[in-house]
């Protein structure tokens, strides 16, 4: 399911998959990668569910615009220059 987990005023898109029956169980947080939470994602989730995780992919990238992926120059100038926080 799609979640949003609020940062100071940022809302950080996140998807989460809960292994059945439901219960206390272990916990992973999947980060993505530059390009952000696509299905891919949210696979490794749901298979990490199904393995009895509960899994939250969360899309640490969501702070502004994605580069373009095609250009991986540009991608790696888009890291260097997120801010820490």
């Amino acid at each position: 399911m799609r979640v949003e987990l609020p940062s100071g005023s940022d809302r950080i898109d996140g998807w989460l998959e809960l292994p059945q029956p439901g219960g206390t169980h272990p916990g992973v947080v999947v980060i993505p990668d530059v390009r952000g939470l696509y299905d891919h994602y949210r696979d490794v989730a749901r298979r990490l569910a199904d393995a009895g995780f509960a899994a939250l992919a969360v899309n640490l990238y969501a702070r502004g615009e994605s580069p373009d992926t095609s250009d991986m120059q540009q991608v790696f100038r888009f890291m260097r220059e997120l801010p820490d926080r």
